[in-house]
């Protein structure tokens, strides 16, 4: 009977989207389907294909890629600050090689001072896991079973010498593809705008941040990784849009570097 039972609910399961194959449609698809670990091992199975072509050419790499701003439906199910339309988002994505593997990667995601992201911009990056655990996801079998975690963040940020408190929430699931080269996906965002000013709501703000980052094992035990960006601030200059996204490019890459510097500074490499 139960067997019967089985085999009529997945008949009734309404069928999965296809993932995409470009990288802005990837970058969406997994943010909306982070929770789910068959979906998001669809779309790292086109990922992988993408970084392991488009994604180590000079654009990918170097200038980065404009993303338009997340639709709402992506959005499905996250809370986040509606002072600002999702439109006025600037969103951009680059791909960085690593030395290091996915492992040392890993052992970096769950420290709980993560000021080592951008030591110059972070007065502070606490990390505290709320779901999950740092020994089952360093676990062997991580990417088998696959494990997660959930983190909450208080950070303090310097943005063009402004210092901007706000709470960050942030997931990371491992997953494999059919090749067996594993892969750790992020989805984070904020719940709620983060401003400069005494009172907490006006001065200097970040509205809107969201944010897919992964990192795929190679075949040679380096690491790929990939970072996109949605963000809307509000300052109290005006900052023409395509410096917004400059700042974001430099940004994610500035992250890059310093955390194989903070790797190797850790491991001793």
């Amino acid at each position: 009977m139960m067997n019967g039972l089985f085999i009529v609910f997945l008949a009734c399961a309404p069928p999965r989207d296809p993932a995409p194959e470009d990288l802005e449609g990837l970058a969406s698809y997994l943010y909306a389907n982070w929770e789910d670990p068959i979906s998001v091992a669809d779309g790292m199975a086109n990922m992988a294909v993408w970084l392991e072509t488009d994604g180590q050419e000079e654009k990918a790499q170097e200038e980065g890629y404009m993303l338009a701003p997340l639709a709402p439906e992506v959005l499905e199910g996250i809370t986040y600050p509606t002072r600002l339309p999702l439109e006025e988002m600037a969103g951009a994505a680059v791909t960085r090689n690593s030395i290091y593997s996915i492992d040392l990667h890993a052992a970096v995601i769950v420290e709980a001072d993560q000021r080592w992201n951008a030591a110059s911009k972070y007065e502070i990056y606490d990390r505290v896991l709320t779901e999950g655990s740092d020994t089952s996801f360093l676990a062997e079998d991580a990417a088998d079973v696959p494990q997660y975690i959930f983190t909450d963040n208080d950070i303090a940020q310097e943005r063009l010498g402004i210092r901007i408190p706000y709470n960050l929430l942030k997931n990371y699931r491992w997953t494999q593809t059919e090749s067996g080269n594993r892969a750790i996906i992020a989805r984070s965002w904020i719940p709620s705008y983060g401003c400069s000013s005494d009172d907490g709501e006006g001065g200097n703000c970040v509205e809107l941040s969201f944010s897919v980052d992964l990192f795929y094992e190679n075949d040679d035990n380096t690491t790929t990784r990939m970072t996109a960006s949605w963000n809307a601030v509000s300052l109290i200059i005006d900052m023409p849009f395509d410096f917004q996204v400059d700042q974001l490019v430099n940004g994610m890459i500035d992250v890059d570097d310093d955390t194989d510097a903070h790797i190797k500074d850790t491991f001793g490499l």
